[in-house]
């Protein structure tokens, strides 16, 4: 028999959601839907549905910036962004880096991801590197 197997994540309440259904497609896909075609057992849907969904959730909300150098920040670096408010500030990733010297100074420039789980998993800060942003 098959099944239809939909994963989804419900931002209000930070959790996953669910839904099995016999059937192959589901009926009134959605923009940003995404469809698995290879076949599953049971015991590799769960590795697979996780493995598809994190990094599209982890890729929702990124952030740019630059600061006055910041040696300690580093690619892969927790970072807290301060003073832009509770649905953009907080913990992010820094997934890219650049320190420059130049006539203005010591400058450090980053991109970062807001990963799912901060803020669901219930540790200090994870070892976040400060970040004030300024309007």
């Amino acid at each position: 028999m098959t099944f239809s197997v939909v994963l989804g994540f419900d931002w209000d309440r930070m959790s996953l959601t669910l839904s099995i259904f016999p059937g192959i497609v589901p009926v009134g896909m959605q923009p940003g839907d995404y469809l698995i075609e290879e076949p599953l057992t049971p015991a590799s849907i769960p590795r697979k549905l996780v493995s598809e969904l994190i990094p599209k959730l982890n890729k929702r909300l990124t952030a740019t910036g630059s600061v006055i150098g910041e040696p300690r920040l580093r690619a892969g670096n927790v970072l807290r962004i301060e003073n832009a408010g509770e649905e953009f500030g907080g913990l992010y990733r820094a997934i890219a880096v650049t320190h420059t010297i130049d006539s203005g100074g010591f400058r450090t420039g980053f991109e970062a991801r807001k990963e799912i789980w901060f803020g669901s998993i219930p540790l200090a800060d994870q070892g976040a590197v400060p970040v004030r942003v300024s309007f």
